[in-house]
C-alpha cells in the first residue's frame, strides 16, 4: 500500500544493506527496537551516517538495567531469582545504561546527547499503579539527583549529529532547528 502511494519501502533485516546513501535523513527514530540489535555500536554508527550534520537521531529505550538491580536487590538468592534474571535478559539482546550510552554516542560522532526520564509507551492513565509510581519514584530520584541518577523505566534519547564546520551562523541555525 505505501508503495502505490509513492513512499520508497525498502524491506529487510538489516538497516546498512538497505541501500541508502549516506548523509540523506534529518531524523532517525528506533522506538523500543534498539535492544535488539545484533551490534549496538554498529548500528549507532549506521544511524550515524545515515543522518545529514545536525541531523537528529531519537530512541525511546528501556532502562533495563533499572529493573534488573531491583530483581537482584529484592529476590533471595537461589532458582527463583535466577529464573526471573532469565525471563527478563531473553528479551534484550544486551544492556546499556544511560551514562554509558552517552559515552558511546559522543564517541560515534554525536553531540547535545540528552537522556529524558519517564518515556512512557503508552496514556499515562493506561498505566497500572505500579507502573506509574516507578515512573514518579524514578522522576523525583532523577530532579532530586540534579539530573544525574536515571531510574526511569523507559528513557527518551536525544542527540544531534555533530555538524561537519561549526561556524557561528551554521551552529545558530542548528540550535533553532533542534528543540528538546
Amino acid at each position: 500500500a505505501a508503495r502505490a502511494r509513492g513512499f520508497d519501502v525498502r524491506e529487510g533485516w538489516l538497516l546498512e544493506e538497505a541501500g541508502f546513501k549516506q548523509g540523506i535523513f534529518n531524523a532517525v527514530t528506533a522506538i523500543d527496537s534498539f535492544y535488539y540489535v545484533w551490534s549496538p555500536i554498529e548500528v549507532l554508527t549506521v544511524f550515524h551516517h545515515l543522518l545529514k550534520p545536525g541531523g537528529v537521531l531519537a530512541m525511546r529505550v528501556s532502562n533495563i538495567r533499572l529493573v534488573l538491580g531491583a530483581v537482584r536487590i529484592l529476590s533471595q538468592h537461589g532458582a527463583l531469582r535466577d529464573a526471573r534474571l532469565s525471563k527478563i535478559l531473553k528479551a534484550q539482546f544486551h544492556s546499556i545504561g544511560p551514562a554509558a550510552f552517552k559515552r558511546i554516542l559522543s564517541r560515534v560522532g554525536f553531540d547535545e546527547i540528552q537522556l529524558q526520564p519517564r518515556a512512557v509507551t503508552a496514556p499515562w492513565t493506561a498505566l497500572n499503579w505500579q507502573t506509574r509510581a516507578a515512573y514518579l519514584i524514578s522522576s523525583l530520584i532523577y530532579y532530586l539527583s540534579l539530573k544525574t541518577i536515571n531510574l526511569s523505566p523507559g528513557i527518551l534519547l536525544l542527540a544531534r549529529k555533530r555538524m561537519e564546520k561549526e561556524s557561528g551562523r551554521d551552529c545558530e541555525q542548528a540550535q533553532h532547528r533542534l528543540v528538546f
